[in-house]
């Protein structure tokens, strides 16, 4: 076997790698172990079962998985005993890969993340944005360790740290925010809602405020153009959105109504990260979290246009909806106290909020 190269060609015969000028590329099998490593997500593989699976000599495998990682493509770990783990860097603590992986729904309330990327850059970490469609979606991937860390609703974020789920807050991103949309108000018919989210405490806090108790049925969306298309054909419908799609709506000839006219203002949402990532990054996203929060009013234009790249939405849209929000990294007990008397519900326990929030201000307390 030859020497291994970044160029070489090669091909497998009988399960031996041989060099031959017209065989595959070592490109080519760069991409496989890439490929295999990836399926492996968060968990990543023993370098020897990697072996096994390629077939590869122990020493010459080793020389092509040094190379990936001086090119910053892999992270190798110690895993038991004298076995090395390889995965992807966007698997691997930020500490090692240098790689952060932020989760986010196409929400306008998350609009300081345009700026905590260039000052992640800056601190020589590789940024990558994952958007989903809805937070159940993002829920999941942090749990599952898709994520470093997430934009979700407070609400959502209290009941997973009381389930046991090992998360930590960054600190709180806006108030308000959310619309009703369509214009019926006669007692009967569906509420739209995304689940397990801030859209589900207000549809319920709507409802109660109205005296519609068991006249409406909540249904739930994936996807905020659903919920449009159907308050569109069913007028007797309304939705909880969140925006830029509330005004996406209202151009589209629904009425629209913001729900803090009705409950007040709320918490909407915050910046968490899973558990057992390094105190130091931990620390840094936070502090550029709050420095984005702070830089947003004088940093809109630009902010706005890196944000509708990552979203795919219209700049100007977002410039104008982002006026719907107060960007805040500070928790007011008395809004979560106030959405707690409005509404009910799973998402909905002042304790269980009130702890959370507790339990943030003791990791402040021991990260200084």
């Amino acid at each position: 076997m030859q020497p291994y190269k970044g160029n070489t060609p090669i091909i497998r015969v009988n399960s031996l790698w041989t060099n031959r000028s017209w065989e595959i590329s070592i490109r080519d099998v760069e991409r496989k172990i890439l490929e295999i490593i990836g399926r492996t997500g968060s968990g990543g593989i023993v370098q020897r079962d990697l072996q096994r699976i390629l077939g590869l000599s122990k020493s010459w495998l080793s020389e092509v998985l040094s190379d990936l990682e001086r090119r910053g493509l892999i992270v190798r770990m110690r895993g038991h005993g004298r076995s090395l783990v390889i995965m992807l860097p966007k698997y691997a603590d930020p500490s090692v890969g240098r790689t952060i992986v932020l989760g986010i729904v196409p929400s306008v309330e998350y609009l300081p993340l345009s700026l905590v990327l260039k000052k992640l850059e800056d601190q020589g970490y590789r940024v990558e944005v994952s958007v989903r469609r809805s937070v159940a979606e993002i829920a999941v991937g942090l749990i599952r360790g898709e994520f470093h860390a997430a934009y979700l609703p407070i609400y959502s974020y209290a009941i997973l740290r009381s389930l046991g789920i090992d998360i930590r807050s960054l600190g709180p991103v806006a108030l308000g925010g959310a619309s009703i949309i369509g214009s019926n108000r006669s007692g009967e018919g569906d509420v739209y809602s995304s689940m397990f989210s801030t859209m589900e405490v207000l549809a319920i806090a709507y409802l109660r405020s109205h005296g519609f108790r068991g006249f409406y049925s909540i249904r739930y969306y994936r996807d905020p153009e659903e919920a449009i298309e159907s308050v569109s054909m069913n007028r007797s419908s309304v939705a909880m959105l969140w925006e830029p799609f509330s005004h996406i709506a209202e151009m589209r000839g629904l009425r629209r109504t913001p729900v803090s006219d009705i409950v007040g203002l709320y918490h909407c949402c915050i910046l968490a990260a899973r558990g057992g990532i390094d105190a130091a990054v931990l620390s840094t996203i936070k502090r550029v979290h709050m420095e984005s929060i702070e830089e947003l009013g004088r940093k809109i234009e630009l902010a706005s246009e890196i944000f509708s790249r990552i979203i795919g939405i219209d700049r100007d849209i977002i410039k104008k909806t982002s006026k719907e929000y107060i960007y805040t990294h500070q928790i007011d007990r008395s809004l979560i106290r106030n959405i707690t008397r409005t509404s009910t519900g799973f998402l909905i326990n002042t304790e269980i909020l009130e702890k959370a929030v507790d339990d943030e201000r003791e990791i402040e307390t021991r990260q200084l």
